[in-house]
């Protein structure tokens, strides 16, 4: 009877820990508004990308816009039309202003919108995103309403230290391995790789270990979730079935 009480006690230690672990100020189960209370600078970045969208104008809104917003608008109409034809074509129909969200911007802001205003499933980066540019940043992964995965990819950080500080945010050692790599070059590496596994959580921290290009990565995802993804795997057919 002891033994079983001193289990569930662990246990009971073991989700309280997990159920509040916080990685870059959140933690998996936080709704959409949660994620924003806690996130004071994203939540003004949302904001921004709502003031910054293209938006309709009305003639004397367009009388009064400088020349160099005028031909970013007249871009997106036939012949390039003037101040003048501009005008009148938003006394009698749509003209929109030009969206002043770069790329990369547009592709957060669209990724975030549709997640935490919108409430669909689905990732976005913290930040705004650089395709050819290699930046700490973290991806927040929504399923079901909830947060569900956080992806971090770290700079300048080192494995140990990084493994550590999650040992001491869950209560418990993980399992480590190191698996042997090769790239097409015939060189060989060893990797490294820590797995936490509890009630709540599958967390992967993952060096490796590249000569040509060596990263550290850490997933932190919901049992939920990794278990429909197992699930969705299992049932794929056989690409030779």
């Amino acid at each position: 009877m002891r033994t079983q009480l001193a289990v569930c006690a662990f246990l009971a230690i073991c989700l309280a820990a997990t159920a509040q672990t916080k990685i870059k100020g959140h933690r998996l189960g936080e709704s959409p508004s949660e994620f924003l209370k806690s996130d004071a600078p994203l939540a003004i970045k949302l904001q921004e990308c709502h003031q910054d969208a293209p938006h309709a104008l009305t003639a004397e809104q367009v009388h009064s816009l400088p020349d160099d917003e005028i031909s970013a608008i007249a871009l997106h109409y036939p012949n390039f039309p003037n101040r003048k034809k501009l005008e009148k074509l938003a006394a009698s129909s749509v003209v929109m202003s030009s969206d002043k969200r770069f790329p990369g911007r547009q592709v957060f802001c669209d990724a975030a919108i549709a997640v935490l205003e919108d409430g669909k499933d689905g990732r976005f980066l913290s930040d705004i995103y650089f395709p050819d540019i290699s930046v700490p940043n973290t991806q927040f992964v929504f399923w079901k309403g909830s947060l569900s995965e956080i992806d971090l990819d770290l700079f300048h950080v080192e494995f140990a230290d990084v493994s550590a500080d999650f040992e001491q945010k869950v209560g418990m050692k993980p399992v480590e391995t190191q698996p042997q790599m090769q790239n097409g070059m015939g060189a060989v590496w060893l990797d490294r790789v820590a797995v936490w596994t509890t009630p709540e959580l599958h967390a992967v921290l993952h060096e490796s270990r590249n000569p040509a290009k060596p990263e550290l990565s850490f997933v932190i995802k919901s049992t939920a979730l990794r278990s429909v993804e197992a699930a969705e795997k299992t049932s794929r057919p056989s690409a030779l079935d």
